[in-house]
C-alpha cells in the first residue's frame, strides 16, 4: 500500500492535468475530500488545471484552513476567478482565514469587474511616501529583497499616486535628497475600470513593461505587466483550442483511477473505466 501511495503521489506531481480530469468525474464533495489530503504543492497544481466552476465548488466544500492555504498560494488572478464563483458567505469565510494583507488585496480586486485592470492589478510593488529620503528609500528597497522591481511609485499621505521613480535614478542620487525631488510627475497609468482588451492594446507598452493602476480618485491599487497580460491572452487561446488530442493521457489517467479512489474515504468500486464512481 505504501508503494501504491508513492506511485500515486509521483503521478500527481508529474500529471496534475490528468488528476484534474479524474476528479471532475467525482462528486464535488468527494473531489474536495481528496484535495484536503494531498500536499499544498499538489493542491495548487491540480486547482490550476481544474475547470473554474468545478474548482470553485471544491473550494466551497474543502476544509476551511486547507482552502485558505491553497488560495493564498495560487496566482492572484486565478484566486480571484475561483473566489468569484463561490457563494458570498463562503467566500467571506475563506477571506477571513487568509493573512490580513492577502485578504485585503483580494477583497479590493473583487470590487472590480472581472478581467478589468482593478481586478488584475498586482499589489506586490514598491510604493513609498514622497517625503522619504533617498537613503530611507534604498533601505526599504533592500528590506523587500525583490530583485524584479524596476520602478518605485510615490504616493501622498492619502495614497494618491503622485510620481514614479526609476530605480537607477534612486541608486545614483544623494542619500539626503528627497525622492520627490527626482520623481517623474508625468505618469502614464491605467484606470482600474479599463477592460482586458483595452489594456492589451494600450500604446504605452511600446515604452514600458509595467504600468500602475489607479482608481478614479487617483489612488494607487497596484501595477500590471505586459508579460502578465500576454500570459493571460495565451491562456485564453489555449482554452479555446482545448479540443486537441488527449487520448494517450486519458488512457494513462484511467489506469490510475481506481488507485485514486482508494485514497478517498469509504473506498470505491469501479463499474467500468468510463462510468462515474458510486459510493
Amino acid at each position: 500500500m505504501k508503494n501504491d501511495t508513492l506511485i500515486l503521489s509521483h503521478f500527481m506531481d508529474k500529471h496534475p492535468s490528468d488528476v484534474a480530469r479524474i476528479l471532475t468525474k467525482l462528486e464535488e464533495s468527494d473531489a474536495a475530500n481528496f484535495l484536503n489530503n494531498v500536499s499544498i504543492t499538489q493542491r495548487v497544481a491540480i486547482l490550476l488545471d481544474l475547470e473554474p466552476e468545478f474548482a470553485g465548488k471544491c473550494l466551497e466544500q474543502m476544509n476551511g484552513e486547507k482552502a485558505a492555504e491553497v488560495v493564498n498560494s495560487l496566482p492572484r488572478q486565478r484566486a480571484i476567478v475561483l473566489l468569484r464563483l463561490m457563494t458570498v458567505s463562503l467566500r467571506n469565510d475563506l477571506l477571513g482565514r487568509l493573512p490580513q494583507g492577502a485578504a485585503h488585496s483580494l477583497s479590493k480586486m473583487l470590487n472590480y469587474p472581472e478581467n478589468s485592470a482593478g481586478a488584475l492589478a498586482e499589489s506586490v510593488i514598491l510604493s513609498l511616501p514622497e517625503t522619504m529620503s533617498a537613503k530611507e528609500a534604498r533601505e526599504r528597497l533592500k528590506e523587500t529583497g525583490n530583485k524584479s522591481i524596476y520602478y518605485v511609485y510615490l504616493v501622498s499621505e492619502s495614497f494618491t499616486l503622485t510620481g514614479v521613480l526609476d530605480l537607477r535614478d534612486l541608486l545614483r542620487s544623494s542619500p539626503e535628497a528627497t525622492i520627490s525631488s527626482m520623481m517623474h510627475r508625468d505618469i502614464i497609468s491605467i484606470p482600474a475600470e479599463m477592460t482586458f482588451k483595452s489594456m492589451l492594446g494600450h500604446p504605452a507598452w511600446q515604452a514600458f513593461h509595467v504600468l500602475p493602476v489607479v482608481t478614479s480618485e487617483g489612488l494607487l491599487l497596484g501595477a500590471i505587466t505586459l508579460a502578465m497580460l500576454k500570459r493571460m491572452e495565451q491562456s485564453n487561446q489555449d482554452l479555446q483550442q482545448s479540443g486537441r488530442a488527449v487520448a494517450a493521457s486519458n488512457a494513462l489517467a484511467d489506469l490510475y483511477r481506481i488507485g485514486f479512489m482508494s485514497m478517498l474515504p469509504g473506498g470505491w468500486i469501479a463499474e467500468s473505466p468510463t462510468k462515474s464512481m458510486k459510493n
